[in-house]
């Protein structure tokens, strides 16, 4: 079958004070705050306990869900200000390259202006299954700022913060996490006035707290 053609998208919204949790009697909700052939939007004050993933700006692998005739002046452009992930799996993934399924176009939200910032991000991590809490792909602009990432969770396996295929990265935090942050091939990445420290020590190959593969130019600076 071949996915619908759309003309329309939602723009200019605002999401403020608003929570997703499990209530008495009903099942843990699997997602949170999920949009797709969205522009201008702004949560703010927002908080998600989930079991899968809390916020999720670009729906992947579904590309008519992007190709949705939105201008550079409407733009993907996206704010999460002072939001909280309070459990579940994943807290924030923006992927925004589509894999053209069921016929649908492939689209690169590095060609669309497509941008998130997220400004004030609190993330309790311990309960994910494999640790990896933040990921970007296939975004044109990205700011992390004032992000505070915290798990005692040794087990976990993935890395904690994961951008790859992206033009312009910033990234600034407080990461408490067994694990590392991983960039790749990605244009431009900016790590200021991070501090990243662990649980528990981890001699062995993955030791390291940040990985750089194919990046262009990474500015590394003011990091404890």
């Amino acid at each position: 079958s071949v996915l619908p053609s759309k003309s329309w998208h939602a723009l200019k919204f605002v999401i403020r004070d608003c929570k997703v949790y499990q209530k008495s009697g009903y099942s843990k909700p699997t997602r949170g705050y999920t949009f797709s052939a969205a522009g201008r939007v702004l949560l703010e004050n927002c908080f998600a306990d989930t079991t899968t993933l809390s916020f999720n700006p670009f729906v992947g692998d579904y590309g008519y869900t992007y190709a949705q005739n939105v201008t550079e002046d409407q733009a993907y452009d996206f704010t999460f200000r002072d939001c909280v992930h309070a459990g579940g799996d994943v807290a924030f993934s923006a992927d925004c390259i589509s894999a053209g399924v069921d016929s649908s176009p492939v689209w690169d939200g590095t060609d669309y202006n497509t941008s998130v910032l997220i400004d004030g991000f609190e993330i309790d991590g311990n309960d994910s299954t494999d640790g990896l809490m933040i990921a970007f792909t296939g975004n044109n602009k990205v700011t992390c700022k004032n992000v505070n990432l915290y798990s005692d969770n040794v087990s976990q396996t993935r890395e904690f913060f994961y951008v790859q295929l992206c033009n312009n990265v910033y990234v600034n935090g407080n990461f408490k996490h067994h694990r590392y942050m991983r960039l790749r091939t990605t244009k431009y990445v900016t790590v200021d006035g991070c501090n990243i420290s662990k649980p528990a020590s981890t001699p062995d190959a993955t030791s390291y707290v940040i990985t750089i593969e194919g990046v262009s130019f990474a500015d590394i600076t003011n990091n404890l």
